[in-house]
Formats: C-alpha cells, sequence, structure tokens
C-alpha cells in the first residue's frame, strides 16, 4: 500500500499533521516520545484492531520522528461502576481491581478513557448506577495524581440501534430499549460537565458516532465496525494536532 492509499484508507489525510513535540493541552506539555494509555472496554480493546491501533500506525508512519506509544488497555466488558447484570455468567471486569498495577507499570503521560456503554448494565438508569458513574470518574482522575499523569475522556459512545420489543431481563444481548437516551446520554452529560484538574480534554465521540450510525455500526449496536473505529481515531488525533 503506498501513502496515498494508506491516507485514503485511514480517513485522516484531511486532518492536520502538526503534532508538536511540545504541544501544550490546557497547561500539559506533551513532549517527543510520549507513553499514552487508552483504557476502556471492548470498545478501546477492539481485539487490538481499532482507533489505538490505527493512532499508532498513522503516527509511526506519517510521523516517526515523534516516538509516540500508544498503549490498547482496553478490557472487554468492564465498567467503572462494578455493576453486573444477573444474567451475565461472571462478575464483569471492574477497572479499580486493575488500576493501581496498570498506572505503576505504564507510567503514561496521557490516558484516554472511554467507559460508559457497559456501566449501565444496560438497563433503566437510577440514582445508585448514576452515582457510582460520577465515584468512578472521579476515583480515576484522583489516582493520576500520584503518578504525574493527565487524562483525555471519551464520553460513552452510543447504543446505536434500539429493539423496542426487548423486555426484562435486560442484558447485552437484549438492552433497555431507551438505554441510548436515557442512560447512555446522561454517563455523556456527567463527562462533559466533571470538573478536575487532571482533565486535559474532553471529546465527544458520541455525537459523532451517533451522525454517523448507519455508516459506523453493522448489525450490532455496541461496537462501532472499521469505520466508526476511524472516527474515533480522526477525533483523537484532530485534537493532538493544532
Amino acid at each position: 500500500m503506498n501513502r496515498n492509499q494508506f491516507l485514503k484508507k485511514t480517513a485522516l489525510a484531511s486532518i492536520g499533521l502538526s503534532f508538536l513535540y511540545n504541544c501544550n493541552l490546557s497547561g500539559f506539555t506533551l513532549k517527543k516520545g510520549a507513553v499514552i494509555g487508552c483504557l476502556g472496554d471492548s470498545i478501546t480493546s477492539a481485539g487490538k484492531n481499532g482507533y489505538v491501533e490505527l493512532l499508532q500506525t498513522f503516527f509511526d508512519t506519517e510521523h516517526p520522528e515523534l516516538k509516540l506509544t500508544f498503549i490498547n488497555l482496553g478490557v472487554s466488558g468492564e465498567t467503572i461502576t462494578g455493576l453486573t447484570e444477573d444474567s451475565h455468567p461472571t462478575p464483569r471486569p471492574y477497572l479499580f481491581n486493575r488500576l493501581q498495577k496498570v498506572l505503576q507499570e505504564t507510567k503514561a503521560d496521557i490516558y484516554t478513557f472511554c467507559y460508559g456503554v457497559n456501566c449501565g448494565i444496560y438497563q433503566p438508569l437510577n440514582d445508585n448506577k448514576l452515582a457510582l458513574y460520577k465515584k468512578g470518574i472521579t476515583h480515576f482522575l484522583d489516582s493520576l495524581s500520584a503518578f504525574n499523569s493527565k487524562a483525555i475522556l471519551l464520553t460513552p459512545p452510543p447504543l446505536a440501534f434500539s429493539q423496542k420489543n426487548n423486555k426484562p431481563p435486560y442484558t447485552w444481548q437484549k438492552p433497555y430499549p431507551n438505554y441510548n437516551e436515557e442512560v447512555i446520554l446522561v454517563f455523556k452529560k456527567v463527562i462533559e460537565d466533571i470538573q478536575h484538574a487532571n482533565t486535559l480534554l474532553k471529546i465527544d465521540i458520541h455525537t459523532a458516532l451517533w451522525n454517523k450510525k448507519e455508516e459506523a455500526y453493522d448489525k450490532d449496536p455496541i461496537h462501532p465496525n472499521p469505520k466508526g473505529q476511524k472516527i474515533i481515531a480522526e477525533m483523537l488525533k484532530s485534537t493532538f494536532s493544532n
């Protein structure tokens, strides 16, 4: 594949390429050789074939002199609420069972953070779930202080298509029909509203994916397809560009 084909295929050619050696993001200086750890669930993990890998491939190909390292830290099914639906065969992975080890081992300069679609366990929202989601974000951000790291918060991606005939018990295979409107959008607002010294930026991937859901998703309403993954990658790369 030649350079032009690569740019067309990744859909990144239209984005500015000025990721500077010392790019100041809300008071934080990102230096050459920076490490970016990408935390999230299966949308981030993506079988190691998603937006994290697209970013690494792009910068390795177009800007090898920057020596950036993107580490995929996504775990399928993970939450920041610690909740699991009754029908799930095992407890869902919980970020805070591994976070300290991850922070100690990666020592990343920046962590991207993308959680929410699993955090309401595909059921109607209640005060406890909302409180746990807010607590999880604050706990994560507080934990970065000891490692002199900062965070880029991504809004949760949407539940792209509803199955209006779904009835309880709700599961990831049969989610609550209004899960996107009544749960994910509330979590999205939490991300948008949170104020914390360790937050560099907030990126609204929900709206971008929702507006292009017909092309960003196939039959699976939870996991963006390769085109959807490229949308996320473009938004992150655009954030890193001036």
